[in-house]
């Protein structure tokens, strides 16, 4: 691996329907309550504590229908709180986020003062969201219009 490439990390892709649908033995694709959020994180946080580091975990919202603002503060902010403070890195990517996931991730993740990248599912495009300045969507813009950096330009 030279300089430039940077350290190899695995991709892992976390479908949080499948998650709900083990944890709460729930026929719903709802996130909807604290409890059932907290469960479906610890879930999350148990198989992430599984993964050799770095990594990068693909947290799939594709198939939930709703979201409430508890759900996504435990879901989404408290995870990426959680990961935040683990040593060597597991960096989370949002998968599947449609136009009504949107609000309630926003909300919490500006609360925490987060962000983090998000795949919509109607366009198929990357967003950053969050508690995001305009100067970090000029560098997710330029990041974007790259495609790739190398580690000596970040």
């Amino acid at each position: 691996m030279s300089p430039e490439e940077g350290p190899r990390m695995e991709a892992y892709a976390l479908d949080v329907h499948a998650i709900l649908q083990r944890s709460v033995a729930s026929l719903y694709s709802h996130l909807v309550t604290r409890p059932t959020g907290r469960a479906v994180r610890e879930a999350i946080e148990s198989q992430l504590g599984e993964l050799s580091r770095p990594a990068l975990s693909l947290v799939d919202l594709s198939s939930v229908s709703v979201l409430d603002y508890s759900c996504a503060d435990e879901v989404v902010a408290k995870l990426l709180l959680q990961e935040s403070k683990s040593e060597g890195g597991v960096f989370i990517m949002l998968m599947g986020v449609r136009a009504h996931h949107r609000d309630p991730i926003d909300a919490v993740l500006e609360r925490h003062r987060l962000s983090v990248v998000a795949e919509t599912a109607e366009g198929g495009g990357f967003d950053l969201i969050g508690a995001v300045s305009e100067g970090d969507r000029a560098l997710w813009r330029r990041i974007e219009a790259r495609r790739r950096v190398p580690a000596s330009e970040v």
